[in-house]
């Protein structure tokens, strides 16, 4: 919780009548650990894996595994999900890291793809068609 004095300095507040007010404020801090410059790390060093791979692996899925391919916390319970246990043995490991990354991945990526770039990167980023996730760079291009 945001102390209230933080929020009404930072936030202020004016109303036009009279009134009772009750700010309620929820603060977020999203961290860019060591682990996650390790995994940014190891995707920008490359090998850049075959995209290919993807789609022979939800062939090996039913239908409502499918949905939850791509979802990172499918693979927290890998071990007491044979299938996905089996799938994240043989993914290979940049997408591996790129999952592991987190919820914020795509962000984690295209930030360090600015920051310091690599010929790694940039594949994995074209390869993984990431690059529509970059707002800054669509906008800069749907403007010309």
């Amino acid at each position: 919780m945001v102390p209230r004095q933080w929020t009404d300095h930072h936030l202020p507040l004016h109303v036009s009548a009279p009134a009772e007010i009750e700010r309620v404020m929820v603060g977020r801090i999203e961290l860019v650990t060591p682990g996650h410059r390790a995994l940014l790390k190891r995707i920008s060093a490359g090998p850049v894996s075959n995209p290919d791979w993807v789609m022979a692996a939800r062939e090996q899925l039913g239908p409502r595994e499918q949905d939850q391919y791509y979802r990172e916390d499918w693979y927290l319970h890998a071990d007491s999900n044979p299938t996905a246990a089996r799938l994240l043995l043989s993914m290979p490991d940049d997408y591996r890291a790129y999952l592991q990354l987190g919820r914020f991945r795509n962000a984690l990526l295209l930030d360090e793809a600015r920051r310091r770039p690599t010929e790694a990167l940039a594949a994995f980023i074209e390869r993984y068609e990431l690059a529509a996730h970059d707002f800054e760079r669509s906008a800069r291009a749907d403007a010309r």
